[in-house]
This record gives C-alpha cells, sequence and structure tokens, in this order.
C-alpha cells in the first residue's frame, strides 16, 4: 500500500529554476536520507535541533517493489 506525504505539507513553495537557496548550519552533526513512497526526506541534525526537508514528486511514486513509475 503507497503511503501518501504528511498533512503538514500545507506550504510548498514553486521555485523559479534561476532560485538558489542556501542555508548554513554551523552546528551540523549528520544527516541522513531516506527513501519515500512521494520521493524522499533528507533530515539533518544540528545541536540546535532536527530539521526535515521532504522532497515530493509531483508526477512519480514508487510502488510497493521500491520501484519508481508515472503517477496514473
Amino acid at each position: 500500500m503507497l503511503s501518501t506525504p504528511p498533512n503538514n505539507f500545507t506550504e510548498r513553495h514553486s521555485m523559479s529554476r534561476t532560485t538558489e537557496t542556501k542555508i548554513t548550519l554551523p552546528t551540523y552533526q549528520k544527516h541522513w536520507v531516506h527513501t519515500k513512497d512521494y520521493g524522499h526526506d533528507i533530515v539533518i541534525w544540528s545541536d540546535t535541533g532536527k530539521i526535515t526537508i521532504q522532497c515530493v514528486w509531483p508526477d512519480k511514486q514508487r510502488d510497493t517493489s521500491g520501484r519508481v513509475h508515472g503517477k496514473e
């Protein structure tokens, strides 16, 4: 069964192709990348807390075997 992105996906930002965002974390400790049905979660741990970036594919999804396909 495929999961959907969590309900906290209320803020969606459309970025132009020329936009670049740089974030500096001076107390960075470690990071993880988690594979999800909707894309990937990048989790960053620093001394000031945990940051999760939810990367959602607009036109793809992962099936139960882990393969990525276009949404039907």
